[in-house]
Order: C-alpha cells, then structure tokens, then sequence
C-alpha cells in the first residue's frame, strides 16, 4: 500500500511539473503530461471501482496512449530518418493491434503478452536512442537532455518488467503468494522510477531555461 500511494504521488507530480512548464518544452515532450494524467486517472479508476469487475480493457487502453507518445517522443530525437520512419510505422502497427485487440476483448492476444510486446518495442527504440547517443560528437553530457531522462525510466521499467513477468510465471505455480507479493513489491517500484524520470526531465529543461 505504501508503495502504491508513493507511485500515485510520484505520478501526480511529474503531471504537475510537466503541465506547469509544457510551454518550455520541446514539440515532443510538451504534451506528455496527457499520458501521464490519463495514467494515473486510470489506476485511480481501476483501484476505486468494484474488485469483480475486469479492468483489462482501461489498461490496454492506456497502452495504446503510453505508445503513441512515447513513439513520438523517441522518434522525434532520432538522427537517422529512415530509423524515424521505422519507429514510427512499427509504434503505428501496435496501436492498431491494440485497437483491433481492444475491439476483439483481448481474444487476438492476451494482456500479459501485448504489454510485453510493447516492452521489448519500447526496449528496441530506446536501444537505438542510445546508439545514437553514443555515436554523437556534438552531445557531451548526456545528463543534460530531458530525453535521456525519459527513456532511460522507460527502459529500466521495461527491462525490469520482462523480469518480473518472468519470475512470476516461474514462481506462481509453486507458490502463489510469494509470486503475488514480488509482483506487487516490485511493479509499482518500477513505476515510481518510471514517473520520476518525468520528474528528472521537466527540471533538467528548465534549469536549461534559467542558465
């Protein structure tokens, strides 16, 4: 419970640091806060409904938002065109798998493997965001970028996620309740580290702005 209430407040506010400086932000990342309020409107939703009730339709839902700005995002900072372009047909097919899956209520693929689809997507454009990084002669401090902030929350999160993912389905069989309380020690851990990194990018800009 402490942790789920410490990754609500973290979400709250990297939404208030990000729509109280989205003038200052570049075309990529002045509307994150968007995702970032859907998400947490959405968990709030889910946690404050009935318990019988299933939710998977909110979270495949916000997926699809959780991509189309993140693909945005990552993209936006390629140097390579043709890896823009990739990027961005390959982050467009999952959002109409995702409608098309939505549509079908999760019968064309399960939740558990659409999020980790989206996972390893997400691990492969960040992969690239890095290889461009550290290729550049004219970035220095890669500290420096809101971006590097962003993305490299995105690819712990995912990274951590296949992990937990994976102990779970190797532990649930032999003990539910040790699988159930990793799981929820560690996926919000993970989201904190997520929303923080929004945190880390929305001041790292506008200390840019203030020097």
């Amino acid at each position: 419970m402490v942790l789920y209430l410490a990754y609500y407040t973290v979400n709250a506010v990297a939404i208030l640091l990000t729509f109280s400086h989205w003038r200052n932000e570049p075309n990529s990342l002045r509307y994150q806060w968007i995702y970032l309020l859907a998400n947490l409107s959405s968990e709030l939703y889910i946690n404050q409904g009935p318990v019988k009730v299933d939710y998977t339709y909110v979270y495949n839902i916000i997926v699809i938002i959780e991509c189309i700005f993140y693909g945005w995002l990552v993209g936006s900072q390629y140097r390579s065109m043709y890896a823009r372009r990739v990027t961005y047909v390959s982050v467009g097919l999952f959002v109409i798998l995702g409608f098309v899956n939505l549509i079908l209520l999760n019968s064309l693929l399960s939740y558990n493997y659409y999020f980790l689809l989206r996972c390893f997507l997400f691990i492969i454009i960040t992969g690239w965001y890095y290889y461009e990084l550290y290729t550049s002669q004219s970035i220095t401090l890669v500290t420096s970028l809101p971006s590097f902030w962003i993305c490299s929350g995105f690819f712990i999160f995912c990274m951590g996620s296949f992990f937990v993912m994976g102990l779970y389905a190797l532990i649930r069989h032999e003990d539910q309740a040790l699988a159930d309380m990793l799981y929820v020690a560690i996926i919000p851990s993970l989201n904190i580290v997520l929303y923080t990194s929004y945190i880390a990018a929305t001041l790292c800009n506008r200390a840019k702005h203030n020097s």
